[in-house]
């Protein structure tokens, strides 16, 4: 599930031998998300520093747990690369509400939903400076949900989104630096340039008392307004690349199905998750441009191809008609496949 966002100069995977700094608030902090009914009460957590200790070897791997830049610099000055964990935690995000009943006092700034969507600035400060060291830079983003990274992305060479990735987080996280796994996991919302590119957002603090919201958000809003994400849903990177062609569309009226060979034409073993979007040709209703119907995920060795279906019920892409109380079939639809909610190839249309 863990998502690699930018890897510039193919930077990762880290080669063996190389020494690690590993700093940052949760550097060696366990961190799985809220403390409310959502908590797990795990009997352990492998958190970032444990993982890559157990990958690449504990001489190898330099901790500086917290957010100093002075600290973190000395830490880093004699390592190959820079792992800096960034985010949030249930101090931040989670499901803090107004009432708090009996409980008399109630940590600053937890639980509840976040103000912005932004990494705290010190994170930002930590960042900024560890990419002054001009090491390799790695940014591992831990949280629940999207944040507005232009700020600093320039600043490292990659980034990974972890999310909470629970007990095996930090054994997951040196399997995706070291290469022993291919990232292929995608995004499941989208990750805007800007704040103001999302819905208006009501937080406790706001003046406002009421906000409106569209039928549209997430990918469907950014299709529909014309605005470009920074990254779309669905997207992901991988350590390889995977190329399409020879794409078919076959209709039978129950099922839609889009068949297409998947070559895998970089230097690695790894996974891909094609995605299968359609959407509306009605001209007489308002509709999304597209919806995510299928997908299909595939392994492929590097240098081979393979044939993969991705196919969608036709009841699936019904839409509901309040007039009539019942589900109906527009007349026709676009069908597209690709890598993410932009990235994307159409296959032909269907008409019914």
């Amino acid at each position: 599930g863990i998502v690699l966002l930018k890897n510039e100069g193919d930077i990762l995977p880290v080669p063996e031998g190389k020494k690690i700094a590993v700093v940052g608030r949760y550097a060696d902090k366990r961190n799985t998300g809220d403390h409310g009914s959502s908590n797990v009460f795990s009997p352990y957590a492998v958190t970032p520093y444990e993982g890559l200790c157990n990958r690449f070897g504990k001489n190898n791997i330099y901790l500086y747990n917290g957010c100093k830049c002075d600290d973190a610099m000395k830490t880093a000055e004699k390592c190959d690369y820079i792992v800096v964990c960034v985010g949030s935690d249930w101090l931040q995000e989670g499901e803090f509400l107004v009432n708090l009943g009996n409980v008399k006092k109630k940590p600053k700034g937890s639980g509840g939903d976040r103000a912005n969507l932004n990494v705290p600035p010190e994170d930002v400060k930590l960042i900024k400076a560890m990419s002054s060291l001009g090491k390799k830079l790695v940014v591992n983003i831990m949280g629940g949900s999207a944040y507005i990274i232009k700020e600093w992305i320039d600043s490292a060479e990659a980034v990974v989104m972890s999310f909470y990735s629970g007990l095996e987080g930090g054994n997951a996280l040196a399997d995706i630096l070291s290469g022993d796994v291919t990232p292929a996991g995608k995004l499941p919302f989208t990750i805007a340039y800007n704040s103001d590119d999302y819905p208006p957002f009501l937080h406790l603090g706001a003046k406002c008392k009421d906000i409106e919201y569209g039928y549209y958000h997430g990918y469907t809003l950014f299709d529909k307004s014309g605005k470009t994400p920074h990254f779309p849903f669905g997207f992901g990177l991988s350590y390889t690349e995977f190329e399409y062609s020879d794409i078919s569309l076959l209709n039978d009226g129950n099922k839609i199905e889009v068949s297409l060979n998947v070559k895998n034409i970089g230097d690695f073993d790894g996974d891909e998750i094609i995605q299968l979007y359609i959407g509306s040709n009605s001209a007489d209703a308002d509709r999304p441009v597209k919806l995510l119907k299928g997908f299909r995920r595939v392994s492929i060795n590097k240098g081979e191809s393979v044939r993969v279906a991705v196919s969608a019920e036709v009841d699936d892409i019904r839409f509901y008609n309040p007039e009539i109380g019942d589900w109906e079939l527009d007349k026709s639809y676009t069908v597209y496949i690709g890598k993410d909610s932009r990235n994307i190839i159409e296959a032909g249309k269907i008409s019914f």
